[in-house]
C-alpha cells in the first residue's frame, strides 16, 4: 500500500564529499522509487531533505541545490514534491542549530 506522508531526511556536513553523494542518493531515491518488491515500498508524497552546512556555507549551498532541482524538474515527470532545505549547523553550539534545524523539518 502506498502512503502520502512527507518523508524527511536530515543530512549533516552535507557540503562536504560524502555528505554531498548522501544527497544525491536520496535525489535519487525520489525519481526512482521502489516497486514494493523486497521491502522497498513505493513512497509518495512530499520528501524533504534537509541540509546542515556551516553557517558561512547556507548562501551557496541554496543556490547550488535550487540550480539542481529545477534541472531534475525539468528532466523529470514526476508530480511528487521534492524540497531540499539548507540550514546552518554549528556542532559547537549545544544543540541549537540541530534543534532548529529539527523543529523546521517536522514543520
Amino acid at each position: 500500500a502506498s502512503s502520502t506522508a512527507a518523508y524527511i531526511s536530515i543530512v549533516t556536513g552535507a557540503n562536504g564529499f560524502v555528505g554531498r553523494h548522501v544527497v544525491y542518493s536520496l535525489l535519487q531515491q525520489h525519481n526512482t522509487p521502489g516497486d514494493g518488491k523486497d521491502g522497498d515500498e513505493k513512497k509518495e508524497g512530499e520528501q524533504i531533505i534537509v541540509c546542515l552546512v556551516r553557517p558561512e556555507k547556507v548562501a551557496y549551498e541554496e543556490s547550488y541545490w535550487d540550480a539542481h532541482l529545477m534541472d531534475m524538474q525539468q528532466s523529470s515527470s514526476s508530480s511528487q514534491k521534492l524540497c531540499v532545505k539548507v540550514m546552518p549547523y554549528d556542532m559547537l553550539d549545544n544543540g541549537l542549530t540541530l534543534n532548529n534545524a529539527l523543529e523546521a523539518a517536522a514543520a
